[in-house]
């Protein structure tokens, strides 16, 4: 017996609704509507199937639907993380058989699905060095070392790939790289890198000083990596509001008890630097000197050799140069700037005296410290100087502005030495 013509109507509301719902996602409460719809009427077939649907898909996203934008791009990663997962599975799977041509495959489609997964890129190396295509693993175990720089296997992977190319150079770096990644208690694999590390010494024909270079190096690189991660994790446990303010180190410590990943974050917060990456900065910090100045206590004066750069974290400074008219303020900066540079630039003597305008804190970035860092990474080189011409150019541009408006008001007042009553005296104050 077929329902009322009122109870119908209903009925078809219910479900009109309830596939609205569905279409957005709101499985839950289409569910119910649909189920409220099907006690109204049991014998109807469409409903049964729309409910069975509308219950399959509840359960298959488990009723997590993405609210906002940022959780869309959270559930599709979640998925692309799940599926390189099972790709990579599959192709160790596939390795383990011989199948390389399958494994390769689905390495290529994890690697699309999730880009900064190292194992794939290790499991490729591997395949690619049993077919003995050195330079195709060599590229691949790089990759995956860049994306997990704490990979033992990768790294002596790596330094034999190179080894079989005649890279001897990159061989005995990435053999290094392994060796100070071993745990204390593997001797076999202590044996078997310092033979490695024997014969590529003798192959490049290193002195011993040489060798504790190359370790100093390596040993750089893995803390640096260390450091950026520990300073990642500060400033996510900062965002989410798990770290304890109260004992945190007070405002006026030093850089040594504050530590160099924090130094780093209140470097990087300044914006001073900003064409540095993480590491870059880390490795910046460690020149940094902390420096807290009294109102009017001199940061450094005219005619002297110092070509230290400064940041002003907190307060304002100016540069004030002597001439025969009296003392003349030149610039006054404040926090975020950035000074010093130019000597740093053209290693001539400071022109003008920087006095601290009131109670400041600034970083002192010891000149013979960057210089070598400079030396030793061009990249890091390239990004300090060209932050430095920058902030000159715009200085230059400043000081251009000031000039001209000296002038036109030189103008409008018939020179420098007249006074304003129109009589000849006593200069008035230079605007700088």
């Amino acid at each position: 017996m077929q329902a009322p013509t009122q109870l119908q109507d209903e009925i078809d509301a219910l479900t009109q609704v309830a596939k609205r719902f569905s279409q957005r996602q709101l499985y839950s409460e289409a569910a119910e509507l649909f189920h409220l719809a099907h006690e109204l009427d049991p014998k109807n077939s469409g409903i049964k199937l729309a409910l069975a649907e509308v219950r399959r898909m509840q359960r298959q996203y488990h009723d997590t639907r993405p609210r906002t934008a940022r959780d869309a791009i959270r559930e599709q990663l979640r998925r692309d993380a799940i599926d390189s997962a099972h790709f990579l599975g599959l192709a160790q799977l596939y390795a383990e058989r011989g199948e390389n041509v399958r494994a390769g495959e689905c390495l290529e489609i994890s690697k699309a699905k999730e880009p900064a997964n190292p194992t794939g890129y290790k499991l490729m190396g591997r395949i690619l060095a049993r077919r003995r295509d050195y330079d195709g693993a060599a590229a691949q175990l790089t990759k995956a070392l860049r994306f997990n720089p704490f990979d033992r296997e990768s790294a002596e992977a790596l330094g034999r790939a190179e080894y079989e190319r005649r890279q001897f150079q990159r061989s005995l770096d990435a053999t290094i790289h392994a060796f100070l990644l071993l745990n204390e208690g593997d001797t076999e694999g202590a044996q078997r890198l310092r033979r490695r590390i024997r014969t590529l010494r003798q192959i490049l024909g290193l002195e011993h000083e040489d060798l504790v270079q190359r370790f100093h190096q390596q040993r750089d690189r893995l803390q640096i990596a260390f450091d950026r991660l520990q300073w990642h994790r500060e400033r996510f446990l900062e965002e989410e509001g798990t770290v304890d303010t109260e004992t945190a180190p007070p405002v006026g410590a030093t850089a040594d008890s504050r530590g160099l990943i924090e130094l780093s974050g209140r470097i990087e917060r300044l914006g001073a630097l900003t064409t540095l990456s993480d590491d870059q900065i880390i490795r910046v910090a460690r020149v940094v000197k902390e420096e807290f100045h009294e109102r009017d206590s001199v940061i450094f004066e005219a005619d002297t050799a110092e070509q230290d750069v400064f940041i002003i974290e907190r307060g304002a400074m100016t540069l004030r140069s002597e001439t025969s008219y009296g003392t003349f303020e030149l610039r006054r900066l404040g926090p975020s700037s950035l000074f010093g540079e130019s000597n740093f630039v053209t290693r001539l003597e400071r022109a003008a005296d920087a006095v601290a305008a009131e109670p400041t804190v600034l970083f002192r970035l010891d000149a013979g410290g960057l210089r070598q860092l400079v030396e030793n990474d061009a990249e890091l080189g390239v990004q300090l100087y060209w932050t430095f011409w920058h902030t000159l150019a715009a200085k230059l541009r400043a000081a251009n502005e000031q000039m001209r408006t000296f002038f036109a008001e030189d103008a409008r007042t018939g020179g420098p030495e007249r006074r304003e009553d129109g009589g000849r005296g006593v200069p008035r104050r230079v605007p700088v």
